[in-house]
């Protein structure tokens, strides 16, 4: 949100730092730091924040520097409040449908990410996960097909019930006045 307050000139400059990161894809920045970085929760982590922050900070500071110029935002900024003060009080609160949105996407990706990390097996550190059930039983599945279907089907309820409880809140948020 600071970068949608700051100049033009600044948001350009991080923005294409930020498309430097953008270009690479996040399975293989992830890879990278796995491999590079031995495959430990933490490295884990790292490696998908770095992913998504790009285009989380991007958003925001899009939709920020949108409602900067709202009048209520110019209001307040004219009666002389501090800008701590306008980005809590004018501006969290007109962006909470999107940070509820994007939190939601990027968490979803997240562990899609893992999950295809996991069934590659660069994700040991993470022990047993329901991807790498999936690996683990996948030459078995003409004998006992649900060794690797229950944890698939676990995965898929999984991902789509965060999904549907993040549209609710998205929802819920953007109904509000």
């Amino acid at each position: 949100m600071l970068l949608g307050l700051a100049p033009a000139g600044v948001r350009s400059a991080v923005s294409r730092a930020g498309d430097v990161i953008v270009i690479v894809p996040p399975v293989v920045v992830t890879l990278v730091v796995v491999l590079g970085f031995g495959a430990t929760p933490v490295s884990i982590v790292v490696a998908v924040v770095l992913g998504a922050v790009v285009i989380v900070v991007r958003v925001l500071s899009a939709a920020t520097a949108q409602l900067r110029r709202a009048g209520w935002v110019e209001a307040a900024s004219g009666f002389g409040d501090p800008p701590w003060r306008i980005v809590v009080r004018d501006i969290v609160p007109g962006l909470a449908a999107i940070i509820i949105a994007e939190t939601s996407l990027r968490f979803l990706a997240a562990i899609q990410l893992v999950a295809a990390l996991s069934f590659l097996g660069f994700a040991a550190g993470l022990g047993k996960t329901w991807a790498s059930a999936i690996r683990d039983n996948i030459t078995g599945f003409p004998l006992n097909p649900w060794a690797s279907v229950a944890p698939g089907l676990a995965l898929v309820v999984c991902v789509s019930g965060l999904a549907l409880v993040a549209e609710r809140a998205g929802e819920a948020e953007g109904a509000r006045p």
